[in-house]
């Protein structure tokens, strides 16, 4: 089971860099990396029009399978670190990836 997918979700969420309606497709995503809860297959089916029942069906999922919300610090430490991996494998331009983790 690979979490690294909702572990950025879960950063982004918690710096307001992602919306609710954007976590029904973290959920199919989470799925396709062989995660699996019932609450992330009831969040993978939820739609953009219920927002407030997708982030508290995030949270549960967040909770069954173990992954911290991070702190703000954390968070922010965990998007430089993979916006740095992007620039070193070359799917983030160099002075693009500079200007985000800025």
């Amino acid at each position: 089971m690979n979490t690294e997918r909702l572990e950025l979700a879960v950063s982004k969420v918690v710096l307001g860099l992602l919306r609710s309606d954007d976590l029904a497709g973290v959920a199919v995503q989470a799925l396709e990396d062989g995660c699996d809860s019932p609450s992330l297959r009831i969040l993978a089916g939820l739609n953009a029009s219920e927002a407030d029942e997708t982030r508290r069906m995030f949270d549960q999922v967040l909770s069954e399978l173990d992954v911290a919300v991070p702190s703000k610090r954390d968070a922010v430490m965990r998007l430089a670190r993979e916006t740095a991996k992007e620039i070193l494998v070359g799917t983030t331009g160099t002075y693009a990836g500079a200007k985000e983790i800025w």
